[in-house]
């Protein structure tokens, strides 16, 4: 179960330990656990001392309101662990599968993109043949419950075909943008959107789509990207993974520097624009 790079990870982590000549006192009554995620092994902080009972009445589900003393953990939103695993798997050939997993459990790189709240992974919608349609995301605004939907491909995916100087979209750009047309036009029938609302307490109606595809670098220049951009719908935006990459970066930094405390500087905010 562990990976092979263990050995060292520990020669290292012990070289580190090594260098530090004082501590304070108090950092024997932290604690660490080594563990494996099946990719790295990885140190994070955890604790069991001093756990006890916040209330004495226990929870509906007869558990107990238990909390943990000394532990340390870092804020979870952009964090650099989340932007050092995201930027691996750009870079080690994921499946779309492994980018669905990540962004479900660090939804704030989606929800970043623009004015939303919530994100809503893998919602079914149902064909009149009986047939199911599941966009990866739909992306809840943060005034209304009227969602956006968003897909992911793969970042090894080539964006542009170059032929006689005149670059167009390759065709898997293209199939993307006809997928999720047709994502969009379901809302088309109130029938569906009735049903829709009903079971999930979402409504979509004409929603803007978002397709998260490629590597920035397939684009010669910007000026090219924004060429080729502006043939595209104009309720359909590109994201390539960079952009999705830079952009956690950008909000990791305004966080560390105190705009976690500016409504308009968090995502979704008026900022975000």
């Amino acid at each position: 179960m562990w990976s092979s790079d263990l050995d060292e990870f520990a020669a290292k982590a012990i070289a580190a330990f090594d260098r530090i000549y004082t501590t304070d006192s108090s950092a024997g009554q932290q604690q660490f656990v080594l563990y494996h995620d099946g990719r790295r092994t990885r140190l994070a902080p955890f604790g069991v001392f001093g756990a006890y009972q916040l209330d004495e009445a226990p929870l509906p589900d007869g558990s107990l309101w238990i909390a943990r003393g000394n532990l340390i953990q870092p804020a979870t939103r952009f964090s650099a662990t989340a932007v050092l695993y995201l930027e691996d798997l750009i870079n080690c050939g994921a499946s779309e599968a492994d980018f669905q997993r990540f962004f479900e459990e660090h939804p704030e790189f989606l929800l970043a993109f623009g004015d939303y709240v919530r994100l809503h992974p893998q919602v079914i919608l149902t064909k009149d043949d009986g047939g199911r349609l599941i966009p990866d995301f739909f992306l809840e605004k943060i005034n209304s419950d009227f969602c956006d939907i968003c897909d992911l491909k793969l970042p090894t995916t080539e964006l542009v075909r170059r032929q006689k100087n005149r670059p167009r979209f390759r065709d898997a750009v293209m199939e993307a943008v006809a997928q999720l047309t047709y994502y969009r036009d379901w809302f088309e029938e109130g029938g569906r959107r009735k049903a829709f609302n009903l079971r999930y307490g979402l409504q979509a109606y004409r929603p803007r789509v978002v397709v998260v595809i490629g590597r920035r670098e397939s684009f010669y220049d910007e000026i090219e990207r924004i060429s080729l951009e502006t043939q595209l719908p104009s309720w359909v935006s590109l994201k390539t993974y960079d952009d999705v990459l830079d952009g956690a970066k950008r909000w990791r930094e305004l966080l560390l520097n105190g705009g976690a405390h500016n409504p308009a500087a968090e995502p979704g905010g008026c900022a975000a624009g």
